[in-house]
């Protein structure tokens, strides 16, 4: 929980989780989704959901091309493994699915993730275990494009990012926006 600095204070307590000072304009990232107008109870059409799987899509692609050389190949394979991850038809066609049967398109992408990383959650097999943080971080990401919360590639160059807490999806774009660093 973060404690709220005194008014004249330009400082931010927090945990550490590593020696060091940071210093710089910071960007505060936001985890929860808002619920501007009830959004998250709204009935969105099929064409906005797939505008927003496809502008979660770009998003991946350009993280993944700005930080292609920059970092181990393996790594940068994650963008790739989300990409098929979204464009997975079975998912895909599941929450169509609810969308044409008017239910909430925040409900249809929580239910459908959320069954699978409930599964892989459980498995046996550590591998799949760590595919939960993927689904998560790519039901986050096309909700929030779906509600216009969406983060754009600007405004982190040189910044220190300040978050509840990061997916490794989230520290690889951070690579690919320039951020200065992250708390």
């Amino acid at each position: 929980h973060w404690i709220k600095p005194p008014r004249d204070s330009h400082s931010i307590p927090c945990l550490a989780a590593a020696d060091g000072v940071a210093v710089g304009t910071i960007h505060i990232q936001q985890r929860e989704m808002k619920d501007a107008d009830g959004d998250l109870d709204r009935i969105f059409s099929l064409s906005e959901v797939r505008h927003a799987t496809d502008l979660t899509h770009s998003q991946l692609e350009g993280f993944q091309s700005r930080i292609h050389g920059r970092i181990e190949e393996s790594v940068s394979e994650m963008f790739r493994a989300h990409l098929a991850i979204l464009r997975d038809k079975v998912l895909m066609d599941r929450i169509e699915s609810g969308i044409r049967a008017q239910r909430p398109a925040v409900a249809m992408i929580r239910e459908v993730y959320g069954y699978h990383i409930e599964l892989l959650s459980h498995s046996p097999m550590e591998r799949m275990q760590e595919k939960v943080q993927d689904l998560q971080d790519i039901a986050n990401r096309l909700i929030r494009n779906l509600l216009g919360q969406g983060q754009t590639s600007d405004g982190l160059h040189g910044r220190i990012v300040v978050a509840h807490a990061l997916y490794p999806s989230d520290l690889l774009r951070l690579v690919a926006q320039d951020a200065a660093g992250a708390i």
